[in-house]
């Protein structure tokens, strides 16, 4: 009896942790953050270019290199380049998504898969704020804090599958259903475009930012410029890789779909359609 009541305590909790979550990561929510960081992506271009100079001048001054600061013009340039690219690439993105389409015959397994998606992403950021009071560099906090997005970001879509074009259609053979989690798994991450496009040109611009701090230091020996040339190069790659998100997001999804619709071709030739009536 007692164990019946602890079962039925926790059947009741995590239902109604379940509920909370379907509240508070609604569809209309998702394209509100989506729209955000998409602003965010916008604006962190001419930030990142500012410390890309500032970061230039500092280095040639501490170096006595004309070099460093070419360099910092020349990515400059780059930065713009890609974050063009990169923006240019967005309506690309979003058709892609709105063109995926998978049915699966019940939403219940997501709905299991995102505690489980829910539990990782607390025990990372968890993690990740261990990390922050431990250490005193940004670079190493990069992995566990982009998992737990992935984790948080897949509760989501866990929770709304109809944001990466899956519908429920109760009769699906089992194949389809299979196939169904690979269009979750691409179009999750094609999903995530602007957000990765805003969220990662921030953060890197706060890992530059880092850096340029230890740089503008008293130190002038090898080990502070080290220092700060990793957590600036930590930054740079963010920028640049966050700048061409919607770029390589694409290209990875529409050669990886191809796959899909051989699956889907080798699926109908295992469940032929049911011939029409006689004439």
């Amino acid at each position: 009896m007692i164990l019946d009541r602890i079962n039925d305590f926790a059947s009741d909790q995590i239902d109604a942790l379940a509920s909370g979550s379907t509240t508070l990561l609604t569809v209309e929510r998702f394209h509100a953050v989506d729209a955000f960081f998409g602003r965010v992506g916008a604006l962190m271009a001419p930030i990142a270019a500012l410390l890309f100079l500032l970061s230039g001048i500092v280095a040639g001054i501490k170096l006595d290199s004309f070099i460093a600061f070419a360099s910092s013009l020349g990515l400059i340039v780059a930065l713009f380049v890609a974050h063009w690219c990169g923006r240019a690439l967005m309506p690309s993105c979003d058709g892609a998504v709105a063109n995926s389409s998978a049915a699966i015959s019940s939403f219940k397994v997501f709905r299991v898969l995102a505690l489980f998606a829910t539990v990782g992403f607390l025990g990372l950021i968890l993690f990740t704020v261990y990390l922050v009071i431990k250490l005193s560099d940004l670079n190493p906090l990069l992995i566990p804090l982009g998992l737990a997005l992935t984790c948080g970001f897949s509760v989501w879509f866990l929770l709304n599958p109809s944001l990466v074009g899956l519908r429920e259609e109760p009769g699906t053979t089992p194949g389809n259903d299979a196939l169904a989690f690979y269009v979750f798994a691409l179009a999750s991450f094609i999903r995530l475009h602007r957000i990765l496009f805003g969220l990662g040109m921030l953060l890197g611009n706060l890992a530059i930012g880092f850096g340029l701090v230890k740089l503008l230091g008293p130190g002038e020996e090898l080990p502070d410029l080290g220092a700060a040339g990793v957590a600036g190069t930590g930054g740079l790659i963010l920028v640049f890789g966050a700048a061409l998100a919607p770029v390589w997001l694409y290209l990875a999804y529409i050669f990886s779909y191809l796959g899909i619709d051989l699956l889907r071709s080798i699926l109908r030739i295992g469940n032929p359609a049911p011939p029409g009536p006689a004439q």
